[in-house]
């Protein structure tokens, strides 16, 4: 049995009998009279007391996505989904000493049946705000803003709620807030499809606390295609950023960071602290502390498994990404709360344990990561955690659990963590050799001890194996080998599979500790550097788009047998389809016919000599908008007594390529190509889609001309440039 890490509860709670628990669950009269109840944990697994929850809301229907955020003096405040038709957001605190009637933030607005996305925040004087989406009055998405005033304001402590998105016809959704500890200014970030339809950008708006009205709607300088933001602000002013990057039935998780946050335009550079995710749509979460440190958490599937992966940046610098999970079920839904102070992680998440959802936790203390606990450990489906640490240290957490045949909203606090148990070891690397007898090889696996762990509390190290494509719950022991023992020859092996491995540190007390870092022998590797070439067929009728692609440098010569092509149109609802397989050593496919009308976007895959498939690459996409085409120059001479005036007069042809998209206008780049100081084309001017010339006059006579042109869509995106055109010539 693996060694848990053990809790000290604080006694706040009432502990009912079991009679009395089981009377609870039987009548809806006595749940609500009695809002607490005890859940029992197996002393083998358990060796602490009895973990104590309270029910905060107590309704007939479900209620779900609890988030909870605390003040500096350890008061609670919870707000959740209740999904009634139509849903709507409530909440609860026990700032007055005890837990309350719960209170429907969402009054006055009409939640969608996809919505509301909501979101939480507490700032630095201890007041809470929340933004979340429901309709307006003409059924438009909405982002809607609110703050809590205290008990004894109206409307059960919050004001009204503002419209802070206003948008005219775009979906507003997944709203994010954060208030900076400084001075208290707010900040809300959401997707929107406002400028085109279900392409999703990132809107922006803040406002100052001296001031009644917000900023005005800004457009963050983000990659189109983003989704599910979350920010926070760290205690140096720096507003961050993490999103969703979808793509090939995947995600992958983004960061930018803001260090002048009221300006939109002061964005860095988007950067992915994800691979990719293998999950659509992944539950991300992101923290911030007070010397500017960021942490993140997100689901990703590990081959059919979902684990809950963790990313630091320590002084503006990105560490590794860990598996913090490393389960041997199903782990989903992360719960993230940081020490404002010392930097200190607490990461929860809902996992599967005998076919039932149960709530685990893990510390990173001091550099190190404590062995995982189940704190709820019991007979019902306990989901959707979210946990919050306030600065005596002691930790709150929310989630929600299905223990009356309803889903309900429990809270807990569970004080200080202590212990830190055995740890695996680390450092493990894998070599694999051919074996003498054909058909066969052998693989080397090393690793290093624990500089964590008390070297005279360690009694041994196990070895596990399984196939690369089997799940971690296939992992089976192969070797128990000696404390002084750092690696192991796997013999006898078929070279026709590829194998993983994992280790665990076994105690003085045969306690084992948790799965090390897994390592692996590499399936073939997709393909990196996508890139889509589009253009018109010879009749400029049909769109061919040409994809082209690198080896992956991971890859041993001859490893890929053949690569597999999959497209799919830019649409809701729209799936990728398998289009084309071609060999191992070709790296580009015109895929050919294709409609101007529609937007395509692609992945590859690679696969090995026995035809296995590796994972999707990252998508490749078409360019969104394109340069316009047949661009010609005519050259006039207007001559009077008393000036000589040259006048080129550029034309050109609307792109067929765009007819996906609304231009808003063509802008006109120049060169002289007599001049000796100018080698650059600069922008002289533009024109609104209803024209398609323009007159480039006072042009000096004798110097000769050249031309490039740009499209521009409505909501500002800007097509490379044509291909250059000089005075005489045509494209």
């Amino acid at each position: 049995m693996k060694k848990k890490q053990i809790f000290k509860f604080w006694g706040i709670f009432l502990f009912l009998s079991l009679a009395l628990a089981s009377t609870l669950f039987s009548s809806e009269t006595g749940r609500k009279k009695n809002n607490e109840i005890q859940l029992r944990h197996s002393l083998p697994l358990r060796k602490a007391a009895d973990f104590s929850a309270i029910n905060i809301s107590n309704s007939r229907v479900n209620s779900m996505e609890p988030q909870i955020v605390v003040d500096s003096n350890g008061h609670a405040y919870v707000i959740w989904v209740r999904m009634s038709k139509p849903k709507s957001v409530y909440f609860n605190t026990n700032i007055s000493g005890d837990w309350g009637k719960p209170i429907q933030v969402s009054s006055g607005t009409t939640v969608s049946a996809s919505g509301p996305w909501p979101h939480l925040t507490i700032d630095s004087q201890g007041t809470p705000h929340v933004v979340f989406t429901a309709k307006n009055s003409v059924g438009n998405y909405e982002v809607w803003f609110n703050t809590y005033y205290g008990m004894g304001s109206d409307a059960g402590g919050w004001g009204s709620n503002y419209n802070v998105s206003q948008t005219a016809e775009g979906g507003s959704a997944y709203p994010t807030v954060a208030v900076d500890p400084n001075n208290l200014r707010r900040y809300v970030i959401w997707q929107d499809d406002e400028y085109r339809a279900d392409v999703w950008a990132l809107l922006f708006r803040y406002r100052d606390p001296a001031s009644a009205s917000w900023s005005g709607l800004a457009t963050l300088p983000i990659p189109t295609s983003a989704y599910t933001p979350k920010i926070s602000v760290d205690g140096r002013g720096r507003l961050h950023l993490i999103w969703l990057r979808r793509g090939g039935g995947g995600s992958v998780v983004y960061y930018a960071r803001n260090d002048t946050p009221t300006n939109p335009n002061a964005w860095t550079n988007p950067v992915a602290i994800s691979g990719q995710t293998y999950i659509d749509f992944s539950e991300i979460r992101l923290a911030t502390d007070s010397q500017g440190n960021v942490y993140v958490a997100w689901e990703q599937k590990k081959g059919s498994n979902y684990e809950i992966y963790f990313r630091r940046c320590f002084q503006d610098v990105w560490q590794g990404t860990i598996n913090v999970s490393q389960t041997g079920s199903q782990a989903k839904w992360p719960g993230l709360a940081v020490d404002w102070t010392t930097g200190d992680v607490y990461l929860v998440w809902q996992q599967k344990r005998n076919d039932k959802w149960q709530i685990f936790i893990k510390s990173f203390i001091g550099g190190v990561w404590s062995a995982p606990a189940d704190l709820t450990a019991n007979n019902h489906n306990s989901i959707m955690p979210s946990v919050a640490v306030d600065p005596s240290g002691e930790i709150h957490l929310a989630y929600a659990e299905e223990y009356s045949g309803t889903y309900d909203i429990m809270y807990a606090t569970t004080g200080e963590i202590v212990g830190q148990g055995i740890l695996p070891p680390v450092g493990i690397k894998l070599v694999t050799k051919r074996a003498e007898e054909p058909g066969f090889k052998k693989n080397i696996i090393r690793w290093k001890k624990n500089p964590d762990n008390d070297n005279t509390r360690v009694k041994s190290y196990r070895l596990y194996r399984k196939e690369v494509q089997q799940g971690e719950s296939q992992y089976k022991p192969i070797a128990t080998l000696g404390k002084a023992t750092f690696s192991y020859e796997d013999k006898n092996l078929p070279d026709t599979k590829k194998f993983s491995y994992v280790l665990t540190t076994i105690d003085v007390d045969n306690q084992e500790s948790d799965f090390s870092d897994e390592v692996a022998e590499p399936l073939v590797f997709n393909p990196v550097d996508i890139k889509i070439i589009s253009r018109l067929d010879t009749k400029k009728m049909k769109k061919i788009n040409i994809i082209t692609w690198k080896e992956n440098p991971l890859n041993s010569k001859g490893a890929v047998s053949s690569y597999r092509l999959y497209r799919r149109e830019v649409r809701p609802e729209a799936k990728f389809k398998f289009i084309k397989a071609v060999s191992g050593q070709t790296f580009t496919y015109e895929d050919k016919n294709l409609s101007t009308k529609i937007k395509y976007e692609y992945y590859l895959t690679a696969t090995d000599k026995l035809g296995l498939e590796c994972e999707p690459s990252l998508t490749a996409f078409e360019e969104p908008v394109f340069p316009p085409r047949s661009i010609t120059i005519v050259t006039t001479i207007n001559e009077s007594l008393f000036f000589v005036e040259k006048v080129n007069v550029v034309r050109w042809k609307d792109n067929p390529l765009n007819d996906p998209v609304e231009v808003g206008q063509y802008r006109i780049y120049r060169c002289d190509l007599n001049s000796t100081s100018q080698k650059d084309y600069i922008f002289i001017g533009a024109v609104d889609i209803s024209k398609r010339r323009f007159f480039d006059r006072d042009l000096e006579v004798g110097h000769k001309y050249s031309y490039v042109l740009t499209a521009v869509t409505v909501d500002g995106q800007e097509s490379r440039k044509s291909h250059a055109v000089n005075e005489g010539n045509s494209n």
